[in-house]
């Protein structure tokens, strides 16, 4: 079951790092979103 932490720890993970880009506006990075983002999927 040890599988199941990880899994639920990279769900905080992304969640602390959407917090953070609507905390910076998206202006982090030039304002340009990387080729891989989750707004694109």
């Amino acid at each position: 079951m040890h599988f199941l932490t990880r899994q639920a720890n990279d769900g905080l993970l992304l969640q602390l790092g959407a917090q953070i880009e609507r905390a910076l506006d998206g202006a982090w990075n030039g304002g340009n979103k990387p080729e891989v983002h989750v707004s694109k999927l």
